[in-house]
């Protein structure tokens, strides 16, 4: 496109000297300078959306860590008793998911509530859009079951003859 500004200016010319040209640009051009803000938000938001799921799992990683740290004579006499590898992995990602599962339940209802608010911030999305908020939530769900999964996995790997003997 930035090849033809010659030859539009030489017929421009042609057909009127008077007329003043400036500046050529191209269509992209324009719309990208229009929505450069609009874009810089969106990355941004995104950013600290990214930055938010990344604490998260940290939080929930670290609080289960010491959860199953402090329950590790509970999980050798369990397993002593028989419980599977699988009933001590699913105890210990219930245990984790409970509140994650909670706080997304919360966090819906607090979106729901101030939709009206949000509705002005987002560019044709309906704050209120059930697409929107179930891919959120599930994408918090993988995130906070993979911040599960490796106390869950070293909840597992306890020797119970060991967990029974400390402290």
């Amino acid at each position: 496109p930035g090849s033809v500004v010659p030859a539009v200016r030489t017929a421009i010319a042609g057909i009127d000297p008077a007329i003043p040209l400036r500046e050529a640009t191209t269509g992209p051009r324009i719309v990208r300078a229009q929505t450069a803000r609009i874009r810089f938000v969106a990355a941004l938001l995104g950013g600290f959306a990214a930055l938010g799921l990344v604490f998260a799992v940290s939080a929930v990683y670290g609080t289960l860590s010491i959860e199953v740290g402090r329950r590790v004579r509970e999980v050798g006499l369990r397993m002593a008793l028989g419980a599977s590898t699988a009933k001590v992995l699913r105890r210990v990602v219930i245990t984790g998911m409970a509140p994650v599962a909670i706080g997304a339940a919360a966090g819906s209802l607090a979106v729901l509530s101030i939709a009206p608010v949000l509705d002005a911030v987002l560019f044709q999305v309906d704050a209120r859009d059930p697409f929107s908020l179930l891919t959120g939530i599930a994408v918090l769900f993988t995130a906070a079951v993979l911040g599960c999964a490796l106390p869950a996995i070293r909840a597992s790997r306890i020797e119970p003859a060991v967990a029974l003997r400390t402290d």
